[in-house]
């Protein structure tokens, strides 16, 4: 496929050679990041849905003193002083998903028009792998402390820890294109050094034969 073209054999000759394979790691990034998207919006209205319930009963509470038709504390509360509901969000998709939401189109568009610079690759490869993996840890712990192990609380749970170990697998794959991208800056940089010394030794030369020509003027004109 024509679109598949740049990320299996790239044009930019800073990417040939054995990190050429570097680029393709894009698309299963970009693909999970959608799939982290669909988990978050499931768990964050699943969690919704188990607070409104929740609150519902807990009102009905106040009026009629009935609590037997109350249900189980929800694991994310979106009302009441307590409310969580905002501060889960937050950290679920502010500290990368967004983020690399916006980065990962750029380097999509670089990719296709031969600007993907390696050190561009190479840096933002390593501040990305270490924003999922503070995302995944941290939404590790915040599940962990949020499950009650009650029946409908153990599907937002699962929700959650599909998302984040998603999160984990992306930080595996930005380290493995971070490789990539590395291996590519070596390249880039010898070739810049070569370049470099070979336009010194043309100078060099050319120095050379410009003193040579001066002597042998002044020869010619002693004799």
């Amino acid at each position: 496929m024509r679109f598949l073209k740049p990320y299996t054999q790239p044009t930019d000759p800073r990417w040939h050679g054995s990190h050429r394979h570097g680029p393709i790691l894009l698309l299963p990034i970009t693909f999970l990041i959608i799939c982290i998207w669909a988990l978050l919006i499931a768990d964050t209205i699943y969690g919704k849905k188990l607070s409104d319930s929740y609150y519902a009963a807990y009102y009905r509470y106040l009026k009629t003193k009935d609590h037997s038709n109350m249900p189980n504390s929800p694991p994310v509360r979106w009302e009441g002083t307590d409310s969580d509901g905002v501060a889960t969000f937050v950290c679920h998709a502010f500290i990368a998903l967004i983020p690399d939401t916006i980065h990962l189109p750029v380097q999509h568009y670089l990719l296709h028009t031969t600007h993907l610079h390696p050190v561009f690759a190479l840096c933002s490869s390593l501040v990305f792998a270490l924003l999922w993996l503070a995302s995944a840890l941290l939404g590790t712990f915040v599940t962990m402390f949020s499950e009650y192990g009650y029946k409908e609380q153990n599907a937002w749970d699962e929700l959650c820890k599909a998302e984040f170990s998603l999160q984990y697998v992306v930080v595996v794959i930005y380290f493995v294109y971070m490789g990539f991208a590395a291996a590519a800056v070596h390249k880039w940089r010898r070739g810049r050094r070569d370049v470099g010394a070979f336009e010194s030794g043309v100078e060099v030369g050319l120095e050379l034969a410009r003193r040579s020509g001066k002597a042998d003027e002044s020869g010619e004109g002693r004799v």
